[in-house]
């Protein structure tokens, strides 16, 4: 065999090792691109119906100013105890039956998530809340939102389970409608999710309950 049809033939091996070999790494990507939709009914619960998962971080202390400006802002559900004004409820000013140095402010915002990807529903409480430390809650605010790739989200609400301003602890429920689709166009599945959490007025808080 001469020089060039050696040649000749090593770049055709080559050309066919670099063929096959984009042709093995389209494969997953071609793979994660399909399961970004819909799935068949059986698969789709499978993953809407995983977890849940919890999470959030850890609670910090904010300062009055920060309280305050969570306990204003939009969409925010708030109690603030009764004779004092939000300012004197976070510290910002003195009340009758409060003082400022007994004021302290938290801030934690736990999630939970349902079901794997694309298929997640995930609720989300952007809770702040102040105490006469380690005597009772002064204020509390909570702002609830959702998030999902594949599942429609409506309805994010948010409200008082037990306790609240003049007790020990508040307890809310954070939580939301989740509407997830299937390849069947007329079969979707529905949920409403939630979530329950306490907060102390010492700076802790734990999810204490989950749908």
């Amino acid at each position: 065999m001469d020089a060039h049809s050696k040649g000749r033939r090593r770049v055709a091996a080559l050309v066919a090792l670099v063929a096959a070999s984009a042709a093995t790494l389209l494969v997953p990507a071609a793979g994660r691109a399909a399961s970004t939709g819909p799935q068949d009914p059986a698969q789709a619960q499978v993953l809407v119906d995983a977890g849940p998962a919890t999470g959030g971080g850890a609670v910090t202390s904010i300062s009055p100013e920060q309280a305050y400006s969570l306990a204003i802002a939009p969409a925010t559900v708030s109690e603030i105890d009764g004779g004092l004004s939000i300012a004197q409820s976070v510290g910002l000013q003195s009340g009758s039956v409060v003082s400022t140095a007994s004021i302290a402010c938290w801030r934690w915002v736990p999630w939970v998530q349902w079901g794997t990807w694309p298929y997640q529903q995930k609720v989300n409480d952007d809770v702040s809340w102040c105490a006469a430390y380690g005597d009772h809650i002064t204020s509390w605010s909570s702002h609830v939102s959702l998030s999902s790739f594949l599942c429609g989200a409506s309805g994010a609400y948010g409200y008082k389970q037990a306790g609240g301003v003049g007790s020990g602890l508040v307890r809310l429920r954070a939580g939301g409608y989740f509407g997830c689709p299937t390849t069947v166009p007329w079969l979707t599945y529905h949920y409403n999710r939630w979530f329950d959490t306490s907060f102390y007025t010492r700076g802790s808080a734990a999810i204490v309950a989950t749908s």
